[in-house]
């Protein structure tokens, strides 16, 4: 009896319904035109974002390039209930993110002579929104930094004789005025110096064997277009 109530209850539930069809073409119509790149749908699905439970609003898209996958997140139009539009996709990490890295760590070797570390580029959540540029050699961190809302994480690694008291103050005086919107959480993972060495030249992941390791966040003003 337990078994049959389970059973038809689980058949009473309202399933999550999208348009498979129109949410792949959308993806695949909005990659290949920002990106001017020829990317394959390889499976749709719906999607529970932001929390919300209500997952016929949401759906995300798995695409490929070159033998590596991406994910499309999509949303339906408040204009038109039947319309679906495109708010992110993470094949822009692969061309923001160098780009932060380098203007980044370029600030930190120029500006407060910091010689020895290394750095990774993360972003939270979603990551750059649909409305976020394609970037080429022309642009600048401020210009960019400027006109979109960053929220992203840099953890920068560096052996103990690189690190100094202080050293989290001048990164972040140093990073806040290229930052006036979003939040960037800075990470400073310090190691012994044969240890950061053996890392580096081994190209392995640092780990636990950090001596020490903290973090802190560049609060700016809501970016509002």
């Amino acid at each position: 009896m337990i078994s049959c109530i389970v059973l038809c209850t689980g058949c009473l539930e309202k399933k999550p319904h999208i348009d498979y069809e129109k949410v792949g073409t959308v993806a695949v119509e909005y990659m290949n035109s920002k990106y001017n790149q020829d990317f394959e749908l390889l499976s749709c699905k719906p999607s529970r974002d932001f929390g919300i439970e209500n997952q016929e609003s949401y759906a995300m898209a798995k695409v490929s390039l070159n033998d590596d996958e991406y994910f499309v997140r999509l949303c339906r139009s408040e204009d038109n209930k039947s319309d679906w539009k495109v708010y992110h996709d993470d094949y822009m990490n692969t061309i923001a993110n160098p780009f932060f890295r380098e203007n980044m760590d370029n600030i930190l070797h120029n500006e407060l002579d910091i010689k020895e570390f290394t750095s990774y580029i993360g972003t939270f959540s979603a990551g750059y929104d649909s409305g976020f540029p394609i970037l080429d050699e022309n642009d600048t961190l401020k210009e960019i930094a400027d006109s979109n809302a960053i929220n992203m994480m840099y953890c920068i690694y560096m052996p103990e004789s690189s690190h100094y008291e202080g050293i989290d103050e001048n990164i972040e005086k140093a990073l806040d005025s290229y930052f006036p919107h979003g939040i960037v959480q800075v990470n400073i993972e310090v190691y012994s110096d044969d240890c950061y060495r053996r890392c580096k030249e081994e190209s392995v992941k640092y780990d636990e064997e950090a001596l020490f390791s903290y973090g802190f966040r560049i609060n700016s003003k809501p970016y509002q277009k």
